[in-house]
C-alpha cells in the first residue's frame, strides 16, 4: 500500500484506570503494525487516570509507537470519553476501541486491506471471539460479505450495533451527530453506527473474528436502563420508516432472549459491577412489557428466588437455547450479502 497523507484507519482507545488491559490492547497493536504507521493513526484517550497509564503508554512510544496521548484534567465520563475518540480521530476510518480488547494476529493487515478497497463503507463489523492464549487468524483467506441492505446487515449483527471494538465506522458520518445529546446514555456510539449504516451505500461483515473480548468485563452501568430507555429513545429518533423500525423491533426482542437473562443472572447471583439491585422489572418493563419474550425469558429470572435461580440456571439456560431456537426458526429469511474472499498475500 502506497503512503497517504490522511490515515485509512484511526484506532482510538478510551481507557481509565485499566493500565494492565491497555498494555495488552497495545502489545497486540505494536507486534502488527510493523510499516504500516503511515496507514494507521492511534489515540489513546485517558479519562485522567489516577494509575500507571501515563507510563505504559510512553513505553510504547519509547519503542517506536506512534500514539497521540490525550488525558483529560478531570474524568469527564465514559461517554465524553469515547466521543472524544471520535471526535480527534483523523483517519477516513475510526474505531474506538476497548482498553480490556485485543486484536487478533494478522487482523490489522486484513482490516486495512479491506478498507482500502471498500472505500464507501458505513460500517465495518468485525466479529468477535474470546480471547484465548494464541489470538491468531486461522484461516489463510478472508471472507467478507457486502451488504447493500442494511435489512439485512442488522439480521446478522443485530445487538452487536452497540459493541464499540467490533465497528469500524467511516469518519464522513461524525459531523453528523450531535454527542452532547447523548451524554449519560452509555450509548453514545450508537447515533453514529446508525447514521453510517443508514446512510451508506453498503456495509460489511468479516466472517472470521478479528477482535479477542475479554469475557465478562463490562459494568459500572445500569443494563436496564440503558438497554431500556435510553436505548429506545435513540432508537425512537431514528425510526424514520417501517425497514428501521423492524430493526429495532429485532434488535430488542434479541436483547430480551441473548442477553436480559445472563445480565439478571449475574446481577443476582454473583458479584458484578452492574448498578441494578432490586429495581429492574420497573425499569425494564417499562419498554419491554409489551414483548411476550419479556415475560417468557426475562421475567421468570427476575422474580425467582436467588437460591432456586442457582440451583435451575441449568435447566434454564436448555429451556431458553430450545426455545429461542424456535422462535427464530419462525422468522422469514432475510436478503443474503455479496461474499467476496480474498488472499492477502496476493493482493498486498
Amino acid at each position: 500500500m502506497a503512503f497517504i497523507d490522511q490515515p485509512i484507519l484511526t484506532i482510538a482507545i478510551p481507557t481509565y484506570n485499566r493500565s494492565k488491559y491497555l498494555d495488552r490492547a497495545l502489545h497486540y497493536i505494536h507486534i502488527q503494525i510493523k510499516d504500516l504507521n503511515s496507514l494507521i493513526e492511534i489515540i489513546v484517550s485517558d479519562n485522567c487516570s489516577n494509575d500507571d497509564t501515563t507510563s505504559v503508554v510512553q513505553k510504547y512510544i519509547d519503542n517506536g509507537l506512534e500514539i497521540r496521548y490525550i488525558k483529560n484534567e478531570i474524568n469527564k465520563g465514559a461517554d465524553f470519553n469515547i466521543a472524544q475518540c471520535f471526535l480527534k480521530a483523523k483517519g477516513k476510518f475510526v474505531v474506538a476501541f476497548g482498553d480490556d480488547d485485543v486484536f487478533n494476529k494478522g487482523s490489522i493487515e486484513r482490516i486495512l486491506f479491506v478498507l482500502n478497497k471498500y472505500n464507501e463503507v458505513g460500517l465495518f463489523y468485525l466479529n468477535w471471539k474470546v480471547i484465548d492464549t494464541d489470538n491468531s487468524l486461522k484461516e489463510e483467506s478472508s471472507e467478507i460479505i457486502i451488504y447493500d441492505d442494511y435489512s439485512a446487515f442488522y439480521e446478522k449483527i443485530n445487538q452487536s450495533i452497540t459493541f464499540i471494538s467490533g465497528i469500524i465506522v467511516n469518519s464522513k458520518y461524525i459531523k453528523k451527530v450531535d454527542f452532547n445529546k447523548y451524554l449519560q446514555s452509555c450509548l453514545i456510539q450508537l447515533p453514529l453506527y446508525l447514521e453510517a449504516s443508514f446512510g451508506a451505500e453498503y456495509n460489511i461483515i468479516h466472517k472470521e473474528p478479528l477482535i479477542g473480548v475479554q469475557p465478562e468485563n463490562s459494568g459500572g452501568y445500569s443494563f436496564s436502563n440503558v438497554f431500556g430507555e435510553n436505548m429506545d429513545r435513540i432508537f425512537e429518533i431514528y425510526s424514520t420508516n417501517v425497514s428501521r423500525k423492524k430493526i429495532f423491533e429485532n434488535i430488542k426482542i434479541r436483547l430480551l432472549m441473548e442477553n436480559f437473562p445472563v445480565w439478571v443472572y449475574r446481577t443476582k447471583t454473583q458479584k458484578v459491577t452492574y448498578t441494578d439491585i432490586s429495581d429492574i422489572h420497573e425499569v425494564l418493563s417499562l419498554v419491554y412489557s409489551k414483548y411476550f419474550h419479556y415475560w417468557l425469558f426475562v421475567y421468570p429470572i427476575i422474580i425467582m428466588p436467588n437460591g432456586i435461580l442457582k440451583s435451575l440456571w441449568g435447566i434454564y439456560r436448555v429451556y431458553k437455547y430450545a426455545l429461542r431456537r424456535i422462535l427464530l426458526c419462525l422468522k422469514p429469511t432475510s436478503k443474503s450479502g455479496t461474499v467476496v474472499k480474498f488472499y492477502l498475500e496476493k493482493n498486498i
